[in-house]
């Protein structure tokens, strides 16, 4: 599904950063953007701009 689809939104929130997952959703170069919570750190938010996944804060 993610294949076919125009834009790819994943939402998680920021414990779910800098962590081990045992479930791979899809390789990060195919998400297009990531919903996540203020606390996310602002240095592993720079890590994604290599890949053009653009983080997407939601406000408290």
């Amino acid at each position: 599904m993610i294949e076919r689809s125009k834009e790819v939104f994943v939402a998680a929130d920021s414990s779910k950063f800098g962590t081990n997952v045992t479930i791979n959703i899809s390789p990060i170069n195919n998400i297009d953007y990531i919903i996540t919570n203020s606390y996310l750190n602002k240095n592993i938010a720079n890590k994604f701009k290599k890949f053009n996944t653009k983080i997407i804060l939601a406000e408290d």
